[in-house]
């Protein structure tokens, strides 16, 4: 489950796209995955950071080592609160082959990282 003190961040439309974590230095801007998009050492720019890269960062191939220790190559193909769904299928093929996958949140980058 995403931690409670992250703040979530809104697009102008509403839609949530990542989380504002504070830091002993700063500000961490987090994707809906919970990966840290950068560090920055204020919270408006943070926010910034988030609404300009965070549903960018969800895109292409991610590397995910499940629990048996097995790595897949997979990208996101859905978010809500606490999971995401994952899929080995062709991310540009509507309905391509392929594995889904649950993932919860926020993700570990030991075991989910872009590829």
């Amino acid at each position: 489950m995403i931690p409670g003190h992250w703040q979530a961040v809104a697009r102008s439309d509403g839609e949530t796209v990542g989380y504002v974590e504070a830091a002993d230095d700063g500000f961490v801007g987090r994707d809906l995955l919970g990966s840290a998009l950068g560090r920055t050492p204020s919270r408006d720019e943070a926010r910034a950071l988030v609404v300009d890269r965070g549903l960018a960062s969800l895109d292409g191939s991610w590397d995910w080592t499940d629990g048996s220790g097995e790595t897949r190559r997979v990208h996101v193909v859905h978010v809500r609160p606490g999971r995401a769904t994952v899929s080995t299928g062709h991310p540009n093929v509507v309905g391509a082959p392929g594995e889904r996958f649950e993932v919860e949140l926020p993700v570990d980058p030991a075991r989910f990282r872009p590829a």
